[in-house]
């Protein structure tokens, strides 16, 4: 009786580890696989939110040099107006308000808080030289350039600096 049987258990004893080996081995693969469609996602989630960003980067960025070149044009013409009594400047006025405007409304998609903070700080600069509200010690409008030049440098210089971090993330 025990000639067969230790054959017979040693059967099924091999049968069930080769079993729990196989499984193990499913469970693994499963794992890995699992794991690499999870950074396959992850890595896609990644680009998709740098494309994101670098495109509103560039975009704020055009946008900030034309608000800029249009402040320039509406001071230059309100000065011609307030020293020569020339008409008021409708038309620098009318594309300074749409590239404020377009500044404001494209700012909130910049995911980079510090980007963010220093284009909005520049944006209110810019409106506040545009307001043309009379200084307390005299009569001189308030359109310093040299007012936005710090704001400007600061913004421009986080927008290139957050491009170059994420090209240099690409890498």
């Amino acid at each position: 009786m025990a000639e067969w049987l230790v054959p017979l258990i040693t059967f099924v004893l091999g049968a069930l580890a080769a079993f729990a080996r196989d499984y193990i081995g499913v469970r693994r693969e499963s794992r890995r696989e699992r794991d690499a469609r999870e950074a396959e996602r992850a890595a896609a989630v990644r680009e998709r939110r740098e494309e994101f960003e670098l495109k509103h980067l560039v975009e704020v960025g055009e946008l900030l040099r034309e608000a800029h070149r249009a402040l320039r044009d509406f001071a230059v013409g309100m000065e011609q107006c307030l020293k020569y009594g020339e008409e008021f400047p409708r038309e620098a006025d009318a594309r300074l308000q749409s590239a404020t405007g377009a500044v404001r409304a494209q700012s909130g998609y910049l995911l980079s808080d510090e980007v963010r903070a220093a284009v909005e700080e520049l944006r209110e600069a810019m409106a506040a030289a545009e307001s043309w509200e009379r200084r307390p010690t005299g009569d001189k409008p308030v359109v310093s350039f040299m007012d936005l030049k710090g704001p400007m440098e600061r913004a421009h210089e986080l927008i290139s600096a957050r491009v170059r971090e994420i090209y240099a993330g690409r890498e």
